[in-house]
């Protein structure tokens, strides 16, 4: 069709004469989706850090662990979940409006029907267990997203500090 286009004069040149698809994975192991027991043992793992003798620990891990527990129960990507504003939590979910952009610390607001949504919640997202009191989302969010700066958690440093000590500590790695 291209080519057509380009015979008829509606194109000037071939737009896709350089597009390939590669024939291999980006990724050089199969993916494995963690198991039900696997993402038990990553949810324990963040209860056990937020519930830590460290009091550095602790306190860290009081305000990642929901951050967590959001992740796991909504499939929300990472620029989404740290993004996510305390007036997006509903009374039984939570309305995905925005995301943090990749190499600025800034939003984007997502333009189309399908960026936008709403994803229900598990009782879990809502109570924590263990030695901290029980909060409820909304009572969480104003502090718990960004970091102890004010500063909204990018996704890059997220994953490679956070997720990657969650992994270590359920035994993971």
């Amino acid at each position: 069709m291209i080519l057509e286009m380009v015979f008829r004069g509606v194109l000037m040149h071939d737009v896709a004469a350089r597009v390939a698809i590669r024939e291999r994975s980006r990724y050089e192991e199969p993916l494995r989706i963690p198991s039900e027991k696997d993402v038990m043992q990553l949810l324990a793992a963040a209860d056990r850090l937020a519930n830590s003798r460290n009091l550095q620990t602790q306190r860290t891990w009081e305000r990642y662990r929901p951050i967590l527990y959001l992740a796991i129960d909504s499939g929300m990507r990472p620029q989404e979940y740290l993004a996510v504003a305390d007036s997006c939590v509903k009374d039984r979910g939570v309305e995905v409006s925005r995301a943090i952009e990749r190499t600025v610390i800034s939003f984007r607001f997502r333009k189309t029907a399908a960026g936008r949504r709403f994803i229900d919640l598990s009782s879990e997202v809502y109570r924590w267990s263990g030695a901290t009191p029980t909060f409820t989302r909304a009572e969480q969010i104003r502090s718990d997203f960004p970091t102890s700066t004010g500063r909204w958690q990018m996704p890059e440093n997220w994953r490679q500090s956070r997720v990657a000590a969650a992994c270590l500590e359920a035994g993971w790695w």
